[in-house]
């Protein structure tokens, strides 16, 4: 196993040419554990998300199968804005100043411009041929659909920018951090400020005509112009959280997702602005990104919260009826898997925080969760044939064992009182095993010849010690390894 993660790491970062070739395909959570940051539509089945280490996923079925188009795990790579200009050409832009361009419908990518040291933060494009970008603190322009980009006229105000909108060839907005909005009348020739009164960072802008538009980002508020961003009203309300994306199917049909003490929230208007509605969420989520291609086909993406300040992985959403019901798309568990042992080729288990007790029978292609209550930290197993092992952890700094003899259908408690926190498990046989970690004295390892029925402590002579791996050849000979610079053996007596 340490030889394999060993293969990997040199794969994923030893070469930039090997750095593209991923060897490995995500079984659990599904599509990816990636977070994903913007989401472009096509259809009800047909979309395309990006986010962090590089990932590009793709889907032409309704998230029945995914194809990840690049991944590339580098935090440099965090994408967090697509778009497609039309059906076939896209751009992708992100952290490491890269923006992207497919013209075969997302298949295949290529780099068109990169400026590392300022992030490409937010894309769109007014037709195939005329688009901008927010790189930093300013914007960049392309009239060649992507092949070349150049800065525009001087924003003149300091903050970043996160998101901007055209309306036209012409009239365009970008709204950042610091309450910035500026406006150009010319393509980004010149750029005017229409800012707001806050330091707060403004995430969304959208216009539905070249008056009424509408930014998000300020906790509790939502700005609106009728003038064309002349002058702004504030609409405050303490429930409404802190605005995230806002994105129109038309002049009438808009969303906003929003995030704050009173939860996760969605809203819509179906009368241009005037007024929202809640719309209720599957689970709790913060939802980075909404699109849709007419008013009732909804895509989004963000991260669920499924505990109070525990995050889980990106979730994938999508409405069919303009977000009265919603279908989540990603599948699998949330939660940090600590070890994995598979019996055969087809039969596996992993275990983690929370309790979390994952068993294939497929390979890995599909995970079940065996219910154990979530106040334990699992952090190792043992299996020495298909039916008989063992998984342990922690429970209030005391050490948490359970025993199956039929495969992992039932389970019997083998705890003990004692504090000690397991890192590795290893079984010879149905009755001789050991596990190794950390206890409140010299005792790092703990044997049982029972099958886990007793277990004694045996002692390693070393103190402030953590034993991190053991290994037998036999019931007597045997090796263990940990912190600091720690390398046992023995030869069945007692050290």
């Amino acid at each position: 196993m340490k030889m394999v993660k060993a293969l990997l790491f040199l794969l994923l970062v030893g070469s930039p040419l090997l750095s593209a070739q991923v060897l490995w395909e995500w079984q659990n959570p599904k599509p990816t554990g990636n977070t994903y940051r913007s989401v472009y539509s096509f259809s009800y089945d047909k979309a395309i998300m990006v986010g962090m280490c590089g990932s590009i996923i793709k889907t032409t079925d309704g998230g029945i199968t995914w194809d990840i188009k690049t991944e590339v795990c580098d935090e440099k790579n965090y994408f967090y804005s697509v778009f497609f200009a039309d059906d076939s050409i896209g751009f992708v832009g992100g952290a490491g100043g890269n923006i992207l361009k497919t013209s075969d419908k997302g298949d295949n990518w290529v780099v068109k411009y990169s400026h590392p040291t300022d992030p490409i933060t937010d894309i769109f494009f007014i037709n195939s041929n005329i688009g901008w970008a927010c790189k930093g603190g300013g914007v960049i322009k392309t009239i060649d659909g992507g092949e070349t980009w150049l800065p525009t006229g001087s924003i003149g105000v300091t903050g970043a920018l996160f998101s901007v909108y055209f309306i036209d060839e012409h009239k365009g907005w970008a709204v950042g951090g610091n309450g910035k909005i500026v406006h150009t009348d010319d393509g980004g020739s010149t750029w005017i400020n229409q800012s707001v009164s806050t330091t707060y960072p403004l995430k969304s802008v959208w216009f539905t005509d070249t008056n009424n538009g509408f930014v998000v980002g300020r906790p509790n508020y939502l700005y609106k112009t009728a003038d064309g961003g002349i002058t702004w009203t504030e609409h405050h309300d303490p429930e409404f959280g802190t605005g995230e994306s806002i994105f129109f199917a038309d002049n009438n049909t808009g969303w906003i997702s929003t995030w704050g003490s009173y939860g996760i929230k969605i809203y819509k208007t179906i009368d241009g602005g005037n007024t929202w509605n809640y719309v209720n969420l599957p689970a709790n989520h913060i939802l980075y990104s909404l699109h849709f291609n007419n008013p009732n086909t909804v895509w989004a993406v963000g991260i669920a919260i499924y505990m109070e300040a525990n995050p889980g992985c990106s979730n994938i959403l999508r409405s069919g009826d303009g977000g009265t019901n919603w279908e989540t798309l990603s599948s699998g568990h949330t939660r940090s898997l600590n070890a994995v042992q598979f019996i055969n080729e087809n039969k596996g288990l992993a275990v983690g925080e929370y309790g979390i007790v994952l068993h294939t029978e497929n390979g890995g292609e599909n995970w079940s969760a065996i219910p154990f209550t979530d106040t334990h930290f699992f952090s190792c197993l043992s299996f020495v044939n298909e039916n008989t092992g063992w998984i342990f952890g922690t429970k209030d700094f005391q050490v948490i064992i359970y025993k199956t003899t039929d495969g992992g259908l039932t389970w019997i408690d083998q705890s003990l009182t004692d504090q000690f926190n397991p890192s590795t498990a290893y079984f010879l046989n149905e009755n001789l095993g050991w596990i190794c970690g950390s206890g409140v004295a010299v005792e790092d390892i703990l044997k049982t010849t029972n099958g886990g029925l007793t277990w004694e402590f045996q002692a390693t002579g070393i103190s402030s010690s953590y034993i991190n791996d053991i290994f037998f050849i036999n019931e007597n000979l045997g090796w263990a390894v940990g912190f600091p610079y720690v390398l046992l053996k023995t030869t069945g007596s007692v050290a």
